[in-house]
This record gives structure tokens, C-alpha cells and sequence, in this order.
């Protein structure tokens, strides 16, 4: 008996687990569809997408250019003002709950302005006590991009990592054709705590959407695999 009740203990949890994955895999695809569209808004009120990253001047340029997670934030979710990189009509993302936004605690690999080209290891969800104040200009005004003594805001994803982004629309045609024709590949691992099945080797990193941006989220096995079609990470282009 005392077997029985551990074996449908067993299955109940694991169905637990795996409507818990679809779920959050469900809140990844509808974070991205609203960032989408949020994009085209911005754009259509700035002639732009948003970037603060530089861009890269040859193929070779790596990684191509590191993640400008902190600009999405600041154009898409920041007030109005010129101060806190908000567009003309922002915020253009409403409604995004507080467990979702994070900080960016270490900008040294990079620039002051950019995370590295895998941001997990750099951001920490937004504490709790500043959840009511977040989207106040007092506090955005401390988190400015630009701000080296601050944390800057990012987007995070139900597994509390950052949205990666990349703008492709401002980059000259032959770097993006050149990375497109032969994209780099980019090493990823599988650390011991992860569990699951995750792509372990080499994967293409490369333009998916070359006259938009790339959005994409790491997805359940925590590991940025670069949006390769047969890993678990939510892009915008297969979203």
C-alpha cells in the first residue's frame, strides 16, 4: 500500500510539474507577443527601435553585440521623458506585474551601458519593498542606463532571467548578411544542478529577424541556448 501511494504521490507531482512548465512557457510566448507589439508602437512614434549597445562593424564583432536588455526596458516601460529613455508615448507596456522586472547587478563584463551576451548571472528580480514604486520617475531616474553608481531595469521571464534583445533594423546589411551566411557558434553547457534535456555543445548565434530585433527568453532548463529550434528557449521568431 505505502508503494502505491508513493508511485501516485510521484505522478501527481510530476503532472504538477510539467502544467507548471506549460504554464510558464504560456506567460514567456504572451511576454513576448506584448513586447512585439510594443516594439512596432515605439517605432512607429520614434522612427526607431530602441538600442544603446554599438553596433557591429564586421561579422567577426563578437558576440555580434551583447544583449541591450536594459534599453527595451527604458523605451518600452519608462515614463515619458527624455531623463528616463522612455519614447514619445511611452510607458507602451502595461499591466507587466512587479515579479517580472528585474535589476542588472553587474556590468563589468562589458560596458556600463550592456550586459554580457548571457545576462543570467548578472540580474536579480526587483526586491519586493520596490514593487509600488517602480514605474515612479523617482525611482526610474536612479536606474537610468546611463547610471554606473545604479542598477538599471530589465524585463525578466517567468524562470526570473532576462529578456535577451537585439536591434538588427540599424545594422549595415553586410554585417547581417555576413553573420546570417556563416553565424558563430556559441559554447553552451550543461551545469550539473540542471536537469532535463538541454543542448550541450555548440549552437549557431546568428540574426533571426535581420530588418526587426530578436527577443528571446532562456526558457525552463534556466540556459541561454541562443533561440536554437530544438532547445526549450521562447523566441520572438517562433513565437
Amino acid at each position: 500500500m505505502i508503494a502505491i501511494i508513493g508511485i501516485l504521490a510521484s505522478l501527481i507531482l510530476s503532472g504538477l510539474s510539467s502544467a507548471k512548465r506549460r504554464t510558464q512557457i504560456a506567460v514567456a510566448r504572451s511576454h513576448i507577443t506584448a513586447l512585439k507589439a510594443a516594439l512596432a508602437n515605439y517605432k512607429s512614434d520614434m522612427g526607431r527601435y530602441p538600442r544603446l549597445t554599438p553596433r557591429p562593424t564586421a561579422p567577426g564583432d563578437g558576440p555580434h553585440y551583447d544583449d541591450d536588455s536594459i534599453a527595451l526596458y527604458a523605451a518600452l516601460r519608462n515614463r515619458a521623458t527624455v531623463e528616463t529613455g522612455g519614447g514619445q508615448n511611452s510607458p507602451y507596456v502595461e499591466d507587466w506585474k512587479p515579479e517580472y522586472v528585474g535589476l542588472v547587478i553587474n556590468r563589468s563584463q562589458n560596458t556600463a551601458n550592456n550586459m554580457g551576451s548571457d545576462g543570467t548571472e548578472y540580474t536579480t528580480p526587483i526586491p519586493p519593498a520596490d514593487a509600488e514604486r517602480a514605474t515612479t520617475l523617482t525611482y526610474q531616474k536612479l536606474h537610468l542606463p546611463g547610471n554606473t553608481g545604479q542598477q538599471p531595469l530589465v524585463f525578466m521571464d517567468p524562470w526570473q532571467n532576462p529578456y535577451h534583445y537585439r536591434e538588427w533594423a540599424s545594422v549595415r546589411s553586410s554585417v547581417k548578411d555576413g553573420l546570417i551566411t556563416a553565424p558563430s557558434s556559441r559554447t553552451v553547457s550543461q551545469p550539473a544542478e540542471v536537469e532535463g534535456s538541454v543542448l550541450v555543445g555548440t549552437v549557431p548565434d546568428q540574426p533571426h529577424s535581420p530588418e526587426g530585433f530578436d527577443i528571446w527568453s532562456n526558457g525552463p532548463n534556466l540556459i541561454n541556448e541562443f533561440g536554437h529550434p530544438e532547445s526549450d528557449d521562447v523566441s520572438s521568431w517562433s513565437n
